[in-house]
């Protein structure tokens, strides 16, 4: 056990729910567990990520000694990268079958996690995947969304040679297809995707024992992004199931103005740590696909047009300080500097 670390001992579960939570988030955990429960989960792990005394006394309290439900205390928070790696090496999976990931604000509906199950062990039963990972439906997600309604990932999800999701070339020649698309064809089943979040991920052990734990390196944002990739580069294709579906209780940090674009919300937001880690990780993952995969000068071109665009956006919106902060995380990420990020406030 990583020092540092206590775990409550729990009892063997055929699918443990993981989540992970942090500062005074106790009244958005402890529904989420609940619901996990409800739902069919036969144990819950909760990483306490440097959470502060009072959400750990409310859980306790909520879930008592001798329940279905195990806390794993970590001393610091180490963001969501640190926080689902430990829990992940927490959970006894030589003795569970499968783990199902949730955020710490994701109420769950109760049938969410019956409908993953059916639905992977339809895709394994037809031959399309031996040990596929499936994720819920996160209720506003906006490629989740779009992804169930054309049902086609590659028109929706950027394609390698983007910058920070954004890809001219791949905005244009699909447009016309999301405008027109609707969702009546075989609207239940699932729609292969080339990542997803940590929230409403379902696994299997043996997943896990293979491409190994979150990159902790990343500390928090896209983390997600890049071990949900990993899965399927190592032939573990993740499917969203439309079927089983998920609420997000908090709110976005970036806030929801809908008369503001993505990088212009991003520009506006208060929190810089928060604007950092999802600039910079986001950079890297982008990066290095590019890379992988020859798509440099439409990686260049892409960054060239961002950039201009956030400059352009945040001049008239007198955000200039937060442009360059979007300016240094994302020289970082393109460097691959993974090591000078902010502390994370508790």
């Amino acid at each position: 056990m990583t020092e540092g670390v206590w775990l409550d001992a729990g009892p063997v579960a055929r699918v443990a729910a993981l989540t992970v939570t942090y500062g005074a988030r106790h009244h958005l955990c402890i529904p989420t567990v609940r619901a996990a429960l409800a739902a069919g989960a036969d144990h819950v792990y909760v990483v306490l990520n440097g959470a502060a005394e009072v959400s750990r006394k409310a859980i306790q309290g909520e879930f008592g000694a001798g329940s279905n439900v195990s806390l794993i205390h970590l001393a610091t928070n180490r963001g969501s990268a640190g926080g689902f790696a430990e829990g992940l090496r927490s959970v006894p999976l030589q003795s569970v079958g499968s783990v199902w990931l949730l955020d710490d604000d994701n109420e769950c509906a109760t049938t969410a996690l019956a409908e993953l199950l059916a639905q992977r062990a339809r895709l394994v039963a037809a031959g399309e995947c031996d040990d596929p990972a499936m994720l819920s439906h996160r209720k506003g997600n906006v490629l989740q969304e779009r992804a169930i309604q054309t049902r086609s990932a590659p028109v929706v999800y950027p394609p390698s040679g983007s910058f920070l999701s954004m890809d001219l070339f791949h905005r244009l020649s699909t447009a016309k297809s999301i405008a027109s698309s609707t969702s009546e064809h075989d609207a239940g089943s699932p729609i292969e995707v080339p990542y997803g979040p940590y929230g409403g991920l379902l696994l299997s052990a043996e997943s896990i024992s293979e491409i190994g734990f979150p990159d902790e390196e990343l500390t928090l944002y896209e983390d997600d992004t890049e071990y949900t990739a990993r899965l399927s580069a190592n032939g573990h294709r993740v499917f969203l199931c439309p079927g089983s579906t998920i609420e997000d209780i908090d709110g976005k940090w970036s806030g929801s103005d809908s008369a503001l674009t993505g990088p212009q919300k991003m520009l506006a937001a208060q929190d810089s740590t928060r604007r950092y880690y999802a600039v910079r990780n986001r950079v890297r993952f982008d990066t290095v696909r590019a890379l992988k995969e020859g798509r440099q000068v439409r990686y260049r071109v892409n960054r060239l047009i961002y950039m201009a665009y956030l400059l352009g956006s945040a001049t008239r919106m007198g955000r200039l300080s937060a442009y360059r902060e979007v300016r240094l995380a994302a020289k970082h990420g393109l460097r691959g500097q993974l090591d000078l990020g902010p502390e994370l406030a508790l």
